[in-house]
């Protein structure tokens, strides 16, 4: 509980928005739907049923505010804009986007010495990524009257990222402090592919239900503070689908 009590703290304060690249920015038909609506559109996608969007929209906080005449307005058009969203979203390519402080780790690259590959990329160092409190390590969104946790599967297996000294020192200048690496918490966004989605058996957080998705971790990427890269990671094969995306556009 305490995990979800520290991403609901710091998703109050924090937008959700994608790394200027532009490969990451949402398709067209996309923009302008929320990350909590996008993770309402992948559940239900791979759940497969349809969303129940009554439920969304009442429970939003401008609908409850509202007189009875600009409530039937809202869900006039909330309703229409809602099921457009689910009919154009497509999971294999429509990530989740998600900005919040991960722990970062760093500690000298135990490969560097018998890896002949990581020794003559000068991968000197290896930096360790990890989430807040990991005995629960999802990602907590509110959809209509229920929870869903968006689960960046295999996270912190996963990410042990190898750096030259280059690249660590690029890294090191951008933050506050670069000498300080152990558990620093730094404000990373989080690109997600869902994968996979549970709607039989949530989780049971302090009596409230949470109901688990899956999914990849595409990319992470840390700014500074004129929002400037300062180190970024990309997995293989998001970055292989991006490429193919592109030959695709440009025949």
């Amino acid at each position: 509980m305490r995990f979800l009590i520290l991403i609901l703290t710091a998703l109050t304060f924090m937008t959700f928005a994608a790394p200027s690249f532009a490969q990451d920015l949402p398709r067209e038909s996309l923009i302008g739907f929320t990350e909590t609506e996008k993770v309402g559109f992948a559940f239900y996608h791979l759940i497969n049923k349809n969303p129940p969007y009554l439920d969304w929209i009442t429970t939003r906080p401008d609908y409850m505010k509202s007189t009875p005449g600009d409530r039937m307005k809202i869900m006039d058009y909330e309703r229409i804009r809602l099921r457009d969203g689910f009919a154009n979203y497509q999971v294999d390519r429509d990530m989740i986007l998600v900005k919040l402080p991960l722990l970062y780790t760093l500690i000298d690259n135990p490969d560097y010495l018998t890896n002949d590959d990581a020794r003559n990329k000068g991968l000197i160092k290896r930096l360790l990524v990890s989430i807040p409190d990991s005995k629960t390590p999802y990602f907590p969104f509110q959809v209509g009257k229920f929870w869903v946790g968006v689960i960046p599967q295999g996270l912190e297996k996963d990410m042990q990222i190898d750096l030259s000294e280059e690249e660590y020192n690029v890294l090191a200048r951008g933050i506050v402090d670069g000498t300080n690496f152990k558990n620093k918490s730094m404000v990373t966004t989080v690109i997600l592919k869902p994968i996979m989605a549970d709607e039989k058996s949530p989780m049971v957080e302090n009596k409230m239900p949470v109901f688990l998705m899956m999914s990849d971790v595409a990319s992470l990427s840390i700014r500074g503070l004129s929002e400037e890269l300062l180190w970024g990671y990309t997995a293989p094969w998001y970055l292989g689908a991006k490429s193919q995306e592109l030959m695709t556009l440009h025949k």
